[in-house]
């Protein structure tokens, strides 16, 4: 006797319903964090900088405005490819207006840079402060 199954529209209702839930569940799981970084503030800004372990001399912020370009040069695709290391990806952003804040840390011969549109960190760096100085990823 061969078993058989009827196949109903409630049960291909279910069946839909369970594979869509075990994805939602599995995307959520394998799912880069979209942290948004709150960097509306000198505060929290610092606050973030501190919180990836570096000393911060917050007395002597710069900062400036700049356009991420709507085509990546080889400097810019180099650049994000760093920003990527730390979750972030600066291509989402291409023809945007952002500001650039600049803090020196208090130990070595270096700055953070932290990227901010409409006051979420979207990237940043820490570098060297020389001629044949390195630039690496904040995280």
């Amino acid at each position: 006797m061969k078993p058989f199954f009827i196949i109903t529209k409630r049960l291909i209702a279910v069946a839909f319903a369970v594979v869509v839930i075990f994805f939602m569940i599995l995307s959520s799981v394998f799912s880069v964090k979209n942290e948004r970084i709150d960097g509306s503030t000198n505060q929290k800004r610092v606050e973030y900088i501190k919180n990836l372990g570096f000393e911060v001399d917050d007395a002597d912020v710069a900062f400036k405005q700049t356009v991420i370009p709507q085509k990546f040069d080889n400097v810019y695709k180099q650049y994000n490819s760093l920003q990527k290391k730390s979750g972030f990806d600066l291509s989402k952003y291409k023809s945007k207006t952002v500001t650039v804040y600049t803090y020196p840390l208090v130990s070595g011969n270096r700055e953070a840079h932290i990227i901010i549109y409409n006051g979420v960190v979207i990237g940043g760096d820490v570098a060297e402060i020389s001629a044949d100085g390195s630039m690496s990823a904040l995280k």
